[in-house]
Parts: structure tokens; C-alpha cells; sequence
């Protein structure tokens, strides 16, 4: 299967999850469920954008102009009215008096006891900022499915709203499994390979709106079944690494049918990771990656990614743009290349390299690239100059 026919089929699989209503406190990388509104104008009163005198324009009616200062008003002070021929000192985001319609600025006011004198003609809401200028009553302000950044959790606060719907985060079971596998706390023995997988998904998987449960399966055919019929009972999403290829202890993709799932494909079109299957159990989706950390992370971003921000309720595409090669590049036809590069941005175009070696085993050239390409299942070895699509790496 080619690569889009395979993402698509995941794509038409993920379903958005329900909403929950969340403290502001805890708003910060969910997704919004429901369009949010202003509750009030902001700013709420007119307010003045200078330290100055706040004065109504029809008073200054010839020049110079000396005007009683009636009195001051703080920033956190409102309910004052302006009496006719007099002035109020305002600071800086001040609610205006009542009937004042311009600020003097303090530079161009002269002050002498009790009196002010303005030597220049106002324009009418000079240096005032008008009740509503920035949001007004009833004014959409995020969007149904906005991922909720520090500025848009900032907004909700900006305008007092203190909780809201959000969807709900996937539940995700993350199956690795070897039993040459040992954890990064265990002393090295020859023979064995640390869990890398479990840190790429783990972090992948919370960048992307998931809540990762984990646990590490020996290559057992039984065990393996066992833990997949467990999480089906709870869990949205279920991500397995290693024993989808032809192995004599290659077990998951075999625990995978005795359990029921419907394997909708394997074997996409694609390098690395090209033994990744997926499949379905009820509503439960179930990626099954190769074991090779380079695979799983490329693999990661082409399939798993655009799933779980569906489900979390994410308005997104993957930002494409056009890579101009800066070397020639292997690849063979029948398959989709995900080549992980370096970007030299020159000018307006965007230039690329490799980042060291594509084969799936070789993982600092992941950590070292900035992002991917992809050259086209119908394409060859490519040469410098050719251009592809391509990503930057967002984790």
C-alpha cells in the first residue's frame, strides 16, 4: 500500500474524543472543545493610554487654556465625573472620568498649583483608549479545536474565564517489547540494547495529546496477547514496538490476530519502519511499529502523529514546503522515503542535507536532523538540486 492510501486509512479510523470541562489552571497544551467568547468589553470603561490630563475637548475652547485639576485617578480607581473647565490627572491605563474625551499628555501640560494651562488644541479621544478597542462584548476570541498555547491560556485569563470544555486527551498503552531489552538504570550486558522506544513514544505521544500508559513485554506470544486484551478494556489508542517482521520471535503481529484486531493494513510503502501494521479492535486503533529506533521515530511522525491530534480535537496539517537537495541521495522505487536532514536555509529557498545515515538502526542521525524530506515512491536515487517536501521534527 502507498503511503497516502495508508495514512488516509488511519485518518478515516481516528475519531475526536468528548469534551471535559477543565480548570484554567490546568487549560495549558489541551484543546479547546467549544468556540470561547468575550464575556465583557476590554478595556471595560475608556482608559488613558498616557500619564497626563484627562479634559473634555469642548472646554478647550481658546488658547492657552488654564483648567482646575479636580483631582487624580489611579489605575485601579473608576466612578469619577469631570466638571466643566476642570482636568483629572490620569496615569497610564487609567478608566477616564466621566465625560472627559482626550488626555493631555504631561509633557505639553503646564502646571502651576491648582491649574493647568494646555497651549495646544486637542483632537477629540486623543491618547484614550475607547471601552471595547481591543475585544468587544460577544466577539469570538479562540477557536473550537485551538491548541490552548501559553498566549491563548493568557487570553482566557486576560478576559476571566476560568474553566472551559476541552477534549479529552487519548489514553495510550505503549507495549515494548524484547527480550533483549533492558532499561537505561540497568548495568550493560553484552547481548542486551537499552529501551530507547519508550522515551521516543513517551514524548512523541504527550507532544501530541496523549496519556501514555507503559509496560515492557518479553517476546512471548501469550504475554503479549494477554497485555493487548488488557488494554482494549481502556485504552483509545494501543502502540506496540518490535515483533511485526519475520522473526523467529517476531510474536505481536500474531498476539494482534488471536485477539481479534482487524489488521486494516501492513506493510506500507514506506522506509524505514515499512513492517508497521495497524489495525482496529472496536474503536480501539493499534499501531504495531518495528523495533529500530530510527524506524519507530520517522514511522512515529507519518502515522501516529495525525491520529492522536485528530482524536485530541486538533485543527492541523503538517506544514510541507519545498527542499531543494544539497547532495545526491539514495532511494529505490516502490517506496516512500522519509530521509531525516539538516536544513541550510539560504535566502528564500530552503536548502537541505543529510543528517548522517538513513539506515534504521542508526539513531543519532534522527537526533542530529532538523527534519525530514520525502522522495516519492516512483523515484530512484536522486540528485543535488532535486526538489521534495519536506518537515521540521516539532519535538
Amino acid at each position: 500500500m502507498r503511503f497516502r492510501q495508508a495514512l488516509d486509512k488511519i485518518i478515516e479510523y481516528s475519531f475526536a474524543l468528548g469534551g471535559e470541562r477543565k480548570d484554567l489552571n490546568e487549560l495549558r497544551g489541551r484543546v479547546l472543545f467549544e468556540d470561547i467568547y468575550a464575556p465583557m468589553d476590554f478595556p471595560s470603561t475608556p482608559r488613558s493610554a498616557m500619564d497626563g490630563y484627562a479634559v473634555r475637548v469642548e472646554d478647550i475652547d481658546r488658547l492657552p487654556k488654564k483648567l482646575t485639576i479636580q483631582g487624580s485617578i489611579g489605575v485601579d480607581e473608576a466612578g469619577f465625573r469631570l466638571k466643566k473647565g476642570c482636568a483629572f490627572w490620569v496615569n497610564t491605563g487609567s478608566p477616564l472620568p466621566e465625560g472627559a474625551n482626550c488626555v493631555i499628555m504631561v509633557e505639553k501640560a503646564e502646571v502651576e498649583g491648582n491649574t493647568v494651562t494646555v497651549k495646544e488644541r486637542p483632537a477629540i479621544y486623543h491618547n484614550v483608549t475607547k471601552k471595547g478597542a481591543e475585544i468587544k462584548k460577544g466577539m469570538k476570541i479562540l477557536n473550537r479545536g485551538d491548541l490552548i498555547n501559553v498566549r491563548r491560556w493568557a487570553l482566557l485569563a486576560h478576559c476571566g474565564i476560568n474553566s472551559t470544555l476541552v477534549f479529552k486527551r487519548p489514553k495510550v498503552s505503549v507495549f515494548t517489547t524484547g527480550n533483549e531489552v533492558i532499561t537505561p538504570y540497568d548495568a550493560y550486558r553484552k547481548g542486551k540494547v537499552y529501551n530507547t522506544n519508550f522515551y521516543i513514544l513517551k514524548g512523541l505521544i504527550e507532544k501530541w495529546g496523549g496519556e501514555v500508559y507503559h509496560q515492557h513485554l518479553r517476546d512471548d506470544v501469550e504475554s503479549i496477547r494477554e497485555a493487548l486484551d488488557r488494554s482494549f478494556l481502556s485504552s483509545d489508542v494501543v502502540v506496540t514496538t518490535g515483533g511485526v517482521s519475520q522473526g523467529k520471535t517476531d510474536f505481536t503481529k500474531k498476539a494482534m490476530e488471536e485477539c481479534g484486531v482487524n489488521i486494516i493494513f501492513s506493510k506500507p510503502d514506506i522506509k524505514p519502519g515499512r513492517p508497521f501494521t495497524f489495525g482496529i479492535k472496536d474503536k480501539t486503533l493499534v499501531f504495531a511499529f518495528s523495533g529500530p529506533p530510527a524506524a519507530l521515530f520517522m514511522t512515529a511522525y507519518a502515522f501516529l502523529k495525525p491520529a492522536l491530534l485528530k482524536m485530541s480535537g486538533r485543527n492541523y496539517t503538517e506544514k510541507l514546503f519545498n527542499c531543494e537537495l544539497l547532495e545526491d541521495m539514495h532511494s529505490k522505487k516502490g517506496k516512500l522515503y522519509l530521509n531525516r536532514v539538516k536544513f541550510v536555509d539560504e535566502k528564500l529557498k530552503v536548502t537541505v542535507k543529510s543528517s548522517g545515515s538513513q539506515k534504521s538502526d542508526n539513531f543519532l542521525s534522527v537526533v542530529n536532523a532538523d527534519g525530514f524530506i520525502m522522495i516519492d515512491e516512483d523515484k530512484g536515487d536522486v540528485e543535488r538540486s532535486s526538489v521534495f517536501k519536506g518537515g521540521r521534527f516539532d519535538d
